[in-house]
């Protein structure tokens, strides 16, 4: 039985990390728009951005809602960037969400 993995955004770019993490059991993977690379959006979308700068690395906006006011929303998160709690989002937990690592692709070809 074949297996095929479709989505596009955030399915995408799980279906990219399934192929990462066990290659051999996927066949195919339909993807639209999914992210690859998690350079300079990367505090965005593990939801710590509001520690960094709020008004850069937001979830979402709203500035129609009130006048004269921007509401930002952020994702609450697991992760920190305190290096000596054990959430700190360290460079190792960035790239083994990056799909196409060079060095993990060569590791596992």
């Amino acid at each position: 039985m074949r297996t095929i993995l479709f989505g596009n955004s955030y399915g995408g770019y799980l279906a990219n990390l399934c192929a990462k993490i066990a290659p051999w059991s996927i066949d195919f993977i339909l993807d639209n728009s999914s992210f690859v690379n998690l350079f300079g959006n990367i505090f965005r979308l593990i939801g710590f951005g509001k520690e960094i700068d709020f008004t850069r690395y937001h979830g979402t906006y709203d500035d129609t809602l009130f006048k004269n006011i921007f509401l930002y929303l952020s994702d609450k998160t697991y992760w920190n960037n305190n290096k000596f709690s054990k959430n700190y989002f360290s460079n190792a937990r960035k790239i083994i969400r990056e799909p196409l690592n060079k060095e993990h692709l060569i590791i596992q070809s």
